[in-house]
C-alpha cells in the first residue's frame, strides 16, 4: 500500500517505482521504427504456448499482432512468452527479426528454430519486430519466409 505521502506524483518514490521507465522503453521503441504503418493484424501468424495477461483473461489473445499492408514491417506483442509461426507468403522476404526486451530495452537478433517458429527467450513478456534494415536492407539470410 502507498501511502499518500509518497508514490510518483509527489516525487517521493523509490526505486521500486519503474513504471515511467517502462514508457520511456516504449517510446524508444516505437520511435525507431515507421509505427504508423502498421494496423492491428492477428492472422499472418500462429501463436503457441505461452499464456495470457498477468490477468488470467482468457478473452484476452496470447499474442498481439501488427503489420504494415506491404507486408515490410510487423511487430508482435507476447505478453507471457511462447512462440509463433509467420504464415507463408504474408510478408516479405529477407526481413531482419529482431526479439525486443520491453523490460530491458536491449534488442537481439533472432531466427527461427527448426519448425520455423520464433521462441521467446523466457517466460516474459516480449516484442517480435520483423523487417528490413535501418537503411532499407535485407537481412543477410532471409528469416522469413
Amino acid at each position: 500500500m502507498v501511502s499518500s505521502s509518497s508514490g510518483w506524483i509527489t516525487g517521493r518514490g523509490d526505486d521500486t517505482m519503474v513504471m515511467l521507465d517502462g514508457y520511456h522503453h516504449i517510446r524508444h521503441f516505437f520511435a525507431s521504427l515507421a509505427w504508423w504503418e502498421l494496423k492491428p493484424n492477428n492472422d499472418f501468424f500462429e501463436a503457441q504456448g505461452g499464456g495470457n495477461s498477468a490477468t488470467g483473461d482468457a478473452t484476452i489473445p496470447t499474442v498481439l499482432g501488427m503489420r504494415s499492408d506491404n507486408g515490410e514491417l510487423a511487430v508482435l506483442y507476447l505478453p507471457a512468452g511462447g512462440s509463433v509461426k509467420i504464415k507463408p507468403g504474408v510478408l516479405e522476404k529477407g526481413l531482419w527479426s529482431i526479439w525486443y526486451n520491453p523490460r530491458s530495452n536491449v534488442r537481439q537478433f533472432t531466427q527461427p528454430d527448426a519448425q520455423a517458429r520464433f521462441v521467446t527467450p523466457d517466460k516474459e513478456d516480449w516484442v517480435l519486430q520483423l523487417g528490413f534494415g535501418p537503411t532499407g536492407s535485407r537481412a543477410p539470410s532471409s528469416t522469413v519466409n
